[in-house]
């Protein structure tokens, strides 16, 4: 929906004028929205050694990557620091009747996390994290391939500091901040009529959250259960169209409700293997607003505002994996994961791409003193979705939509 505020025209143009002037302003945002991250906007690659034994951890939870999964389970060492980068290597297809063709947009990203943790007493501790628990990545067109420029971002970061106190010997809590801070970006070429323009979208703003977990642990079994909060993120920055000029622009939307239930058991010495169940409310992001102010028209200056319906879906998500030690300070770690999207058909498009995803998992470690180095890798394959929409009357036109994706982590841990 697009509507205008704060008309401070003095007149009025012929209508003829004023209703392709109203073409030429809604074409401009077409696209705006909707277009903003592909992939689904879960980033849940938290943690090298996590990422090689499937990132399950809500019940095992033993080093400073608990901040994520679960932050009772911060009180396992008296220090850990980790620190870490994560390459994401997504191939992103799309088909359309349009095109007659498919077209492959690989874009590459680097994340990189901090976690550090400190014991206090014997009963509390404290952490703080610092990571991108959603989106993240890149998805661009060619011109060539698209018709058009097309590129597309967004990443969300938090500062998360974490407490966490020892109940019993055997039951801990934990409690966490979530400072958000997020990015958008796009860069694309449109077509309004014979008038061409280009779009460049650059925002940025904070939002706040928070999450707690519980973790019932002994020698050989974990069970633990975390929450993280929803959020309201508010987003401004410029946004520049050679038509328009430049202008200031606002955003908003929801971030999700997340839980996790996890189950660790250590089936020997040396081999501990879990799974973890995860429910994610992604129903909270139903609508995406954005502003774009005092833009000055025929009809006088403005503000844009367009409502995009994205209606998200609730998700879950099954992984499983473990951690084999053998006794030269070696670590062998391996998971497999079902990854459901939550982005409903009618919110496709070139660049918010979500698919089903079979993910395996496979890592090392290496232990030596207090340092330990750690390198894991996914590979998720995507299922195929495929849409057909009527477009006019008895016409239809089909999409495609795939992504495949690894990833690859590497790390260094110090810990006593």
């Amino acid at each position: 929906m697009l509507v205008s505020r704060n008309n401070k025209s003095r007149g009025r143009w012929p209508k003829r004028k004023e209703g392709s002037m109203k073409k030429v302003i809604v074409g401009a945002l077409l696209l705006l929205i909707g277009c903003l991250y592909a992939g689904g906007w879960d980033n849940e690659v938290m943690g090298v050694r996590q990422l090689g034994m499937g990132s399950i951890f809500a019940g095992i939870a033993d080093d400073a990557t608990a901040i994520f999964y679960n932050p009772a389970g911060i009180l396992s060492k008296n220090l850990d620091v980790i620190i870490e980068g994560v390459a994401q290597l997504p191939k992103h297809s799309y088909f359309s009747d349009a095109l007659g063709k498919t077209i492959y947009s690989k874009k590459n990203s680097i994340i990189p996390q901090l976690f550090f943790t400190y014991k206090l007493n014997d009963k509390a501790g404290l952490g703080l994290g610092v990571y991108a628990p959603y989106g993240g990545g890149v998805v661009g067109w060619k011109k060539e391939d698209l018709g058009m420029l097309l590129e597309s971002g967004l990443a969300v970061y938090t500062l998360t500091p974490t407490l966490a106190y020892q109940l019993t010997p055997n039951l801990s809590i934990g409690v966490k901040g979530n400072i958000y801070y997020g990015f958008v970006m796009q860069k694309k070429d449109t077509l309004i009529g014979t008038i061409t323009d280009t779009i460049d979208v650059d925002a940025k703003g904070p939002a706040f959250s928070g999450g707690l977990g519980i973790l019932w642990k002994n020698d050989k079994i974990g069970i633990g259960l975390s929450v993280r909060g929803p959020a309201k993120i508010k987003l401004s920055g410029t946004y520049d169209s050679k038509q328009m000029g430049e202008h200031d622009i606002d955003m908003e939307f929801n971030l999700p409700t997340n839980i996790l239930f996890g189950i660790g058991y250590k089936v020997t010495s040396n081999l501990t293997l879990g799974i973890d169940a995860e429910y994610s409310m992604w129903s909270a992001l139903d609508i995406f607003k954005t502003t774009v102010k005092e833009v000055t028209t025929p009809l006088g200056t403005i503000d844009l505002e367009q409502e995009d319906t994205l209606d998200f879906e609730n998700i879950y998500k099954i992984k499983a994996g473990g951690e084999y030690t053998l006794g030269n300070g070696l670590a062998l770690r391996f998971g497999a994961a079902y990854d459901k999207y939550s982005i409903p058909d009618k919110s496709l498009n070139p660049v918010n791409i979500d698919v089903d995803k079979y993910v395996v998992f496979l890592g090392l470690g290496y232990t030596v003193n207090k340092v330990q180095l750690n390198l894991s890798s996914l590979y998720a394959m995507g299922q195929k979705r495929e849409v057909t929409e009527e477009v006019a009357p008895g016409v239809t036109i089909t999409s495609k939509y795939n992504l495949n994706a690894f990833v690859i982590g590497a790390g260094i841990r110090y810990s006593f």
